[in-house]
């Protein structure tokens, strides 16, 4: 029962950052450092040194990701947050379904937009001129795209934290 309860702590305390996270995401388009160290406090009492070297290898992992900017620095922070109180088990089956259920509505809203060719032929040219070059380039510019392409990753992270956390309840009872 005691396991129970600590892993009703962790799970509370994401959804509690997550929450913030989301509708600074959302309002702001950022994810703000002060609210990340708060949060990593509780974090980092529960894990100990675990946080970090979780977190860390998340970051190592996903950085490449930051460099092609095809996910923000505040995304990044999130997805080592998430690594560093859950594990690499958890997290991983926390962040495959977050991203699936983004996906999913991304589908949906370039295919309501009418856009999805146009985005998979950009995808497609951005491949290439990497794969010529030899080098990694900016695929999102926010000086020349369009702003309401990008999609802001909190509020997924936290759907699908709700849906992991309701699935395991479910499974126990």
């Amino acid at each position: 029962m005691t396991v129970l309860k600590e892993e009703n702590t962790i799970y509370l305390i994401l959804i509690i950052f997550l929450t913030v996270a989301s509708y600074t995401d959302l309002k702001y388009s950022k994810v703000y450092n002060i609210w990340i160290l708060a949060a990593s406090v509780p974090a980092v009492y529960i894990n100990t040194y675990k946080f970090f070297v979780w977190a860390g290898i998340s970051i190592a992992c996903s950085f490449i990701l930051y460099l092609c900017r095809m996910v923000a620095a505040g995304d990044i922070k999130l997805i080592a947050y998430i690594y560093g109180l859950l594990g690499p088990s958890s997290a991983n089956i926390l962040i495959l379904i977050s991203l699936s259920i983004a996906a999913i509505y991304a589908l949906y809203f370039l295919l309501s937009k009418k856009i999805l060719y146009s985005r998979l032929i950009y995808f497609k040219e951005y491949l290439c001129k990497c794969m010529k070059s030899k080098s990694i380039y900016e695929y999102y510019d926010s000086k020349n795209d369009d702003k309401s392409l990008t999609m802001p990753l909190a509020q997924w992270f936290l759907i699908g934290c709700i849906v992991w956390r309701v699935y395991k309840l479910c499974i126990v009872m």
